[in-house]
């Protein structure tokens, strides 16, 4: 049996803590197959397929711009080289997912992309449809639970989504290696299996949290089931410093200060501007508007890194604080 498991330990810091860009929410919406998109295997079958992909755009994930996107290892782990042993990893689904036509050597998954959209908001669009599960074609040469699921990256704001569209999964047991889900790895090394910091999707499938993988792989817990038709999970990124707006007419200044551990100081131009606090794995704190100078009292806040989100007219900052 193949493993899951991409690496075996974790070490955790307060920078690695400090290092994670996204805050994360999930919803549902209408699941669409991709049409006249291009595919990447052919009518081949497949299994661990190694493909790069050409995004359309730059895109930046944690520290690397890129312009595609790279297959390694199991069906949908995704890389992007930061080093000669060392990747930035997305996983938008663990599970070992191969073409549900393997053992009749006739393909009946078709992995695909497609870029649209006006350049400068572009959405990079891979789907893996109508895919099989390893662990049930190898033991029992079968392929009845299916899945099917989308990779979208939004240029300009960088920000991921993971779109589950239909499945037939009946038995958990038969088809996934204990583990259910997605996530995201910054400064992987495959030969000393370590990362820098590793985010995973966890608890409720219908509204998990965006947790620190624990330095035991093995204890990660993953998702309580599969995604259902249509459920979305949304990453925002949180590095966006944008100081002009889409148009380039104006420019914004967005400031933080921490006056004391008990009290922020927030400065904005005249005007409403839109500011949200999230915690370091994102959950929503709490959510208000500024108009010029104002001052916060956090007192209630937990001990902990926040991001606050400043958004004004389309443009976006985002600035980090610590509550000791």
């Amino acid at each position: 049996m193949k493993h899951i498991l991409l690496f075996a330990s974790c070490f955790l810091s307060f920078m690695m803590l400090a290092q994670a860009p996204y805050s994360f929410e999930t919803f549902t919406g209408n699941y669409t197959p991709l049409s006249n998109s291009t595919s990447l295997n052919q009518g081949q079958i497949w299994d661990d397929p190694e493909y790069n992909v050409p995004i359309g755009f730059q895109w930046t994930f944690y520290d690397v711009s890129t312009f595609q996107i790279n297959f390694e290892g199991l069906g949908a782990t995704l890389i992007i080289p930061n080093g000669e042993t060392t990747a930035n990893v997305l996983i938008p689904y663990i599970s070992d997912i191969i073409d549900a036509g393997y053992a009749d050597e006739n393909s009946l998954s078709n992995i695909s992309y497609q870029t649209s959209g006006e350049p400068g908001s572009q959405i990079f669009k891979l789907e893996w449809d109508n895919c099989g599960f390893y662990n049930e074609v190898d033991g029992f040469g079968t392929s009845t639970n299916r899945v099917s699921f989308q990779l979208w990256i939004y240029e300009g704001s960088n920000d991921i989504e993971f779109r589950f569209g239909p499945n037939t999964i009946k038995d958990d047991n038969i088809v996934h290696d204990g583990i259910i889900g997605g996530g995201l790895f910054l400064n992987a090394a495959f030969n000393s299996n370590t990362w820098d910091a590793g985010y995973f999707l966890s608890g409720d499938h219908t509204n998990p949290s965006l947790e620190l993988v624990p330095e035991d792989y093995y204890d990660l817990t993953g998702l309580s089931g599969n995604p259902e038709n249509g459920r979305v999970y949304r990453f925002f990124n949180m590095t966006v410093d944008v100081e002009e707006n889409s148009a380039g007419q104006e420019d914004y200044t967005f400031r933080l200060f921490q006056k004391s551990n008990d009290e922020l100081s927030l400065l904005t131009p005249e005007g409403n501007t839109e500011v949200e606090v999230r915690g370091i794995t994102g959950q929503l704190i709490e959510q208000f508007t500024c108009n010029g100078n104002m001052n916060k009292n956090i007192s209630d806040y937990a001990p902990g890194i926040y991001l606050v989100h400043f958004e004004m007219n389309g443009v976006h900052k985002t600035l980090r604080f610590v509550k000791n």
